[in-house]
């Protein structure tokens, strides 16, 4: 589905399967404004950007769950760029992957509000297993659970330099990564505040939580 600037889609329990495309296997955000809602997304495959992308705008999404996406890129699950804002509340990306950000990737000035937002068994070949954010984008967490992610740098997370990071009342858990930071790598030039979270089992060359 591609949603252009001024169109909005009210989607309820809905189901994609098997979807592929270069940008958005499943759902491409062009600009404006959209709410989603009980979407599955299920074994998509896109060559830039997972099964959803968001480029420009403000896009809620709420229970939405993404499961075994690939993008050969960006994003597994989810790419979010182009200035745009994200809320995203109780929903779930799992088992995705990518080059970089496996479950979600976080570009060009974006930002991201996630609450109780499961991301687990998700994997990047570079960074980022869960997910990575960069080109000065910001991403926030509350209640939300990690588990068992994996990436080279970051199995958890990698905030990219001149971005930022916050998370409260979050479990990170059963990362690994092959070099730096098992839960979460937090490059030059970057920040992250971390508030009332829990770090368990995290396994990295440098800095295993």
């Amino acid at each position: 589905i591609y949603l252009g600037p001024f169109t909005n889609i009210y989607a309820f329990k809905t189901v994609f399967g098997n979807s592929s495309a270069d940008f958005g296997a499943c759902v491409f955000f062009d600009e404006t404004k959209h709410y989603v809602e009980g979407i599955l997304c299920v074994d998509s495959k896109a060559t830039e950007s997972g099964a959803m992308q968001i480029t420009g705008g403000f896009v809620e999404i709420f229970q939405v769950q993404l499961i075994s996406s690939k993008s050969l890129k960006f994003g597994g699950g989810l790419f979010v760029g182009g200035k745009s804002v994200l809320t995203v509340r109780e929903s779930q990306i799992k088992g995705s992957s990518a080059l970089n950000g496996g479950g979600l990737y976080v570009s060009e000035s974006s930002s991201v509000f996630a609450k109780q937002v499961i991301m687990t068994h998700n994997t990047a070949t570079v960074g980022g297993g869960g997910f990575v954010v960069s080109s000065q984008s910001s991403v926030t967490f509350e209640q939300c659970k990690l588990i068992d992610n994996s990436a080279d740098e970051g199995g958890h997370v990698k905030v990219a330099e001149g971005s930022s990071f916050r998370v409260k009342s979050s479990s990170f858990k059963g990362a690994q990564a092959m070099r730096k930071g098992g839960g979460i790598a937090v490059l030059t030039g970057a920040t992250c505040h971390i508030m009332t979270s829990h770090f368990e089992d995290n396994i990295g060359t440098y800095g295993g939580a």
